[in-house]
């Protein structure tokens, strides 16, 4: 478990976040889940990376023999947040919660 406090007298928790074997899962709608929320198609991955971490990825060809890259980041109780780049550009053309 990380818990972020708002001040060094942890008055305030302001995050909560569930760490297993390198997955991250927030257990309150804290900044973690927000920062998640704010990657919009147009965002690089190397920005997305810098807000919510580096996670693996899924290669695979899109129509028109482009090759993309999909990334799963496990939101807030049932959100499950994928985000699709062209792998060529690093830019995100999809982006969203797709859970439950």
């Amino acid at each position: 478990m990380v818990a972020v406090f708002s001040d060094k007298n942890r008055t305030n928790l302001v995050d909560l976040i569930r760490v297993r074997d390198g997955d991250k899962a927030p257990l309150l709608p804290g900044s973690y889940e927000r920062s998640l929320e704010t990657i919009k198609p147009g965002t690089t991955i190397k920005d997305m990376y810098s807000r919510i971490g580096v996670r693996d990825c899924e290669y695979y060809l899109k129509e028109g023999n482009t090759w993309c890259v999909r990334f799963v980041y496990f939101g807030y109780r049932n959100a499950i947040f994928v985000y699709e780049a062209t792998a060529a550009t690093g830019v995100i053309f999809s982006a969203g919660d797709r859970g439950i």
